[in-house]
């Protein structure tokens, strides 16, 4: 009877056991699921490492920006003087660089023996105040445009055309106008002091009330008589190039 009323020692002892497991796996179990915080891990300790990292980064970068500000305002200034000297400076470069791309783009054209090149002729272009002095124009077409008081002050206009251009006070003064074409031209108040305007093309329409024709060697073209008499009324001098004087050239009376 003793021995029904409790249980055998093997089997209490079996029980326990069997807790003891429960518990065991109770344990590891939580510890594979508890937080990084609570149980930081290599990874969690790297993570760290580089979050603090970046905070220092952050941090200089800052400091490096405030410090760097009070440089470059000076450096700011600087481009924006610049800048303004660059605008009021760029009318007159961009005037200059208009003035050669009509030219260039057959605003007027190169025609002639001289030229090299044929393009199209295009008319009335308004080359007012335009500046060739020293330049080569050799063969250029400025047929019917607007060259009023422009500058050709020594420059090689060989075998050009003003065929119908309005020349009014433009200043030819020491240039080559060798076979230039001034047919139906208008030259009120131009200047061709010591130009060498040898074999040129002149008829009876052009203007030639030129201001001024000292040194200005004219062989071998051919003028009306009138243009002749009020030519030989302003003419002297002796042209430095050919050497040759202005009134034996045009013919005028002793």
């Amino acid at each position: 009877l003793g021995l029904q009323l409790h249980s055998p020692p093997c089997a209490m002892a079996s029980g326990r056991c069997h807790r003891w497991r429960v518990a065991v796996v109770i344990c590891c179990a939580g510890v594979v699921s508890a937080p990084s915080w609570l149980f930081p891990g290599p990874n969690a300790s790297v993570a760290a490492r580089h979050l603090a990292e970046r905070r220092m980064r952050t941090m200089r970068t800052a400091e490096g920006a405030e410090e760097m500000a009070p440089e470059t305002a000076p450096w700011s200034a600087t481009c924006w003087t610049i800048l303004l000297v660059s605008c009021l400076a760029s009318p007159a470069v961009a005037y200059n660089a208009m003035i050669d791309s009509k030219v260039m783009a057959g605003g007027a054209s190169t025609t002639g023996k001289n030229s090299g090149s044929s393009k199209s002729i295009t008319r009335g272009v308004d080359l007012t105040r335009a500046d060739y002095s020293g330049k080569k124009v050799v063969g250029v077409s400025f047929q019917q445009s607007i060259v009023r008081e422009s500058k050709f002050v020594n420059s090689d206009c060989q075998s050009s055309s003003f065929f119908d251009a309005d020349l009014a006070n433009a200043d030819f003064t020491g240039a080559n106008l060798n076979q230039v074409n001034f047919e139906l031209a208008r030259l009120t108040g131009a200047k061709l002091d010591n130009a060498v305007a040898t074999e040129m093309y002149v008829n009876g329409t052009t203007k030639m009330d030129v201001k001024s024709i000292e040194g200005a060697d004219f062989t071998d073209t051919f003028f009306r008589q009138d243009q002749i008499n009020y030519l030989c009324g302003i003419a002297k001098g002796t042209n430095p190039t050919t050497k040759v004087s202005t009134r034996e050239s045009l013919g005028c009376p002793e």
